[in-house]
Order: structure tokens, then sequence, then C-alpha cells
């Protein structure tokens, strides 16, 4: 199921439980109101609903659709059972996923023509074999396999060093924006501050934001558990929720403003590198593409002129 997919489903979802359906009668339901490419995928979730079995373990079957945001969804609408508005909830999880995938597809585009144009760069060579074997440049025998070995061993070498300095589209947010996104989602449905914080740390997970948790349930507030991750990110949020929670007020705008400025603030590094491949890419260009080129197609003319 393609994030286009898993959108348009949990909308499907969100649309379900506004009509006043319960959370296990949507899930039964559920196949029927989306695409009919993906109602397999669906499917197993709907059939575990009317066996009866536990909602944790209906909701458990999302990982044959949903794959990595599987946990996120069922840890989200499993929140369902506690009076949180679930509609609500699945419609905002459609919302970041779709957010999610646009910053994806705009980082990969800014990095595709830079990708792109390293390996016709490093490929380009190869067209000149032909010409030389056409002029009769001898390449079958002993020095002309020599060259050619060299030649193709030093544009492979290129060509990988092209590819390791060409940036890739991040693609995946940070822990810290992820738990901005998630805290800010479970205010925006009802839950006080600390309750979303709790949750939103188990919905990202990871072993950083694990450790915090056990800080705060040993009684450390929740601004000096983040801080004592250690993690510069984390830091900065948790001085969010401290200056926030000294004002007494609701912390859900400034947290979408953090995740707006990390979001802003991982494209800047991504153009940053973006911007100074093509002057990095002189070396493997000079060192390897050049030489890959006298080898195979400069020399070879050289001893058909001889000859």
């Amino acid at each position: 199921m393609t994030p286009t997919d898993r959108a348009a489903a949990l909308r499907a979802l969100s649309g379900l439980l506004r009509c006043g359906l319960s959370l296990r009668e949507a899930l039964c339901t559920w196949p029927d109101e989306v695409a009919a490419d993906t109602r397999a995928e669906l499917r197993s979730v709907a059939r575990r609903a009317r066996l009866g079995l536990s909602l944790t373990e209906v909701l458990a079957a999302l990982e044959i659709g949903f794959e990595d945001d599987a946990q996120m969804i069922a840890s989200g609408l499993a929140l369902g059972i506690r009076g949180v508005n679930a509609a609500e909830l699945a419609e905002r999880l459609a919302a970041a996923i779709e957010d999610r995938e646009a910053a994806r597809a705009s980082s990969r585009a800014a990095s595709s023509g830079a990708r792109l144009s390293s390996r016709m760069v490093a490929v380009l060579p190869l067209a000149f074999i032909p010409l030389a074997t056409a002029n009769g440049a001898p390449m079958l025998d002993g020095p002309g396999l020599l060259l050619g070995a060299l030649g193709l061993s030093l544009l492979a070498v290129g060509l990988a060093w092209l590819r390791r300095l060409v940036p890739n589209a991040p693609e995946v947010e940070t822990d810290s924006a992820r738990l901005a996104r998630a805290t800010s989602d479970l205010l925006g449905v009802g839950l006080g501050l600390g309750p979303s914080l709790e949750i939103g740390v188990q919905l990202v997970g990871g072993a950083d934001l694990t450790r915090a948790l056990r800080l705060r349930r040993l009684g450390f507030p929740w601004p000096r558990a983040l801080h004592e991750t250690g993690i510069p990110e984390l830091s900065r949020f948790a001085v969010v929720v401290r200056n926030c929670q000294r004002a007494g007020v609701s912390p859900a705008t400034s947290l979408r403003e953090f995740l707006r400025h990390t979001r802003a603030e991982q494209e800047r590094a991504f153009e940053r590198a973006r911007r100074r491949a093509p002057i990095l890419m002189v070396l493997p260009l000079a060192l390897c593409i050049l030489p890959g080129f006298v080898f195979l197609a400069v020399v070879p003319l050289l001893r058909s002129f001889a000859g």
C-alpha cells in the first residue's frame, strides 16, 4: 500500500467513525470504503474484528498494508478506547503521512538532477569504445585488454564516488519532529500535555525517548527528562515545553512552529549538501572519469593511428 493509499484509507476510517460507528464496527466495514486495489490489505483487519479478537490483536494486522506506519496508526487508533476522538486522530495521521511524503518527493526531485548528471558523465566514456573499434583500434590484444580493464575500473570507482557525493533526500523525520507532531495531534484531540507527551513518546519509540520516559516515571519533569537524553534537538524540544508550561499556555501552536522549524532546518542542510556536491565532483571527474576516458578512448585511438 502506497503512502497515498494509506492516507486515503485513514480518511475513509475517519468518515466511518464520524458516522457514529464504534471503532470495532468501523474496522469491520473498512475494506468496503476504500479503493478496490487496497482492500486486500484491510480484509485481515476486518476479519479479526468480526471474530471478536481484542482491538490490540485486530490493529496488529495493520502491519500487512501500513508497514512502517503501522505502529503509529495502531497506537493512535487504540487511544479511541480511552475516549479520545479517534476520528479526528485518524484524520490527523492521514495529514501527517501526506505532509511527510510531500517533503520526501520535493527532496527527491531536488537531488534527481544531480544524480542523473553524475551517471551520464560517468558512463559517457563508454560511448567512445565503439568509435575506437570502428577506427581499427586493437582492443582485444594484451595491451588493449589491460587498458580496457583499467578504464572500466576507474569508471566504476568514479561512479561509486559520484554516487556518494550526491546527497540523499531526507527520508524520515527526526525523533524530535515526530514527537512534536504526535504531541500536537494528541493535544488537538483533547488530551493534556503530560498524557500527550507520554503517549507521543510511546508512539515514536527509540532508545533516547524511552530513556526520557523512564526518567519521567522516576519523577523528573518532562523538560529535564528530555534534556537528559543529550540529543540537541530533544533539548530544544524540552525548551519549548518548559516555556509553555511556565507561561501556562497550550503548547500545540508552539509545537507546530517547532515542527516547521525542524523541517526547514533539515531542508536547508540538504540544500547545502546538494549545492556543495557539484564542487566536490571535480575530484572523481579529474582522478577517475577523465583517466578512464583516456584509457578507453584516447590511447586505443592513438594505437590505431600508430598501427
